[in-house]
């Protein structure tokens, strides 16, 4: 039937790198699926990629937009991802939990990797928590303390102003939104999976998740809006808090 048209954000985690505490590796797709999954969007005459950011986000109903992002920060997506998409001009977000940077902690980006990373064409960098707690289950002075710190250390690190967030582990809601935005976030990405066809809210974007099994079948289907029922399940969750 083809691609639903509007802004498809795709959420990537990591590219090969072994993830310590995830069921069976589920976030971490291989160099070689995801090298498949780009050379598949890029031969699509119906896709046109865009970044993750407020001026992009426009909905053309003749066409289907894709915006690329990885949450976490992992050094891998300047390793592995950025390589391919560079190479190709698709511009691409990595979302930074900033306490991953500071501490040097293991698989994910130091300092020099992350400044590396943002001085790439068509990268941009973007929050993911200082912590990665979830920011709607954490005190008032703490959701302004994750919020404002990790945008001032990843700004000092890139030296460029940080307007986007994903959200850690998918937890929003009004109050975290308002907060974002009274600090100088402009747009954010949610973990509900759907394709973004009326943009209400640009604090509230949903995006689709890429996950280590999806073949190349379950990938286009996730693209042409298959896999959207999922929403329905996130929705599911939510109510019974699950």
């Amino acid at each position: 039937m083809g691609p639903t048209k509007g802004v498809r954000i795709l959420m990537y985690h990591a590219i090969e790198t072994k993830l310590d505490n995830q069921f069976d590796n589920i976030f971490s797709v291989s160099k070689n699926s995801f090298k498949s999954q780009i050379e598949i969007l890029s031969q699509d005459n119906a896709v046109d990629f865009i970044s993750f950011n407020a001026s992009c986000m426009e909905v053309d109903k003749t066409k289907l937009k894709i915006s690329l992002t990885f949450d976490d920060g992992f050094s891998d997506n300047l390793y592995y991802a950025a390589p391919i998409l560079v190479e190709k001009s698709i511009p691409f977000t990595v979302f930074v939990t900033s306490d991953n940077v500071k501490y040097n902690k293991n698989k994910y980006l130091s300092r020099v990797e992350l400044y590396e990373l943002s001085q790439l064409p068509n990268v941009t960098i973007g929050s993911h928590g200082m912590t990665h707690r979830s920011l709607n289950s954490i005190k008032d002075i703490e959701l302004k303390n994750e919020l404002v710190g990790s945008k001032i250390f990843l700004e000092d690190v890139i030296g460029k102003e940080v307007t986007s967030i994903s959200y850690p582990s998918g937890g929003y809601d009004n109050k975290v939104i308002q907060y974002a935005r009274d600090v100088g976030y402009i747009i954010g990405g949610t973990s509900k999976f759907d394709i973004n066809n009326k943009i209400k809210d640009l604090m509230a974007l949903s995006r689709s998740v890429i996950l280590k099994n999806d073949d190349k079948k379950i990938f286009i289907q996730k693209i042409y809006g298959a896999w959207d029922w999922y929403k329905i399940w996130d929705l599911y969750r939510k109510i019974k808090n699950i």
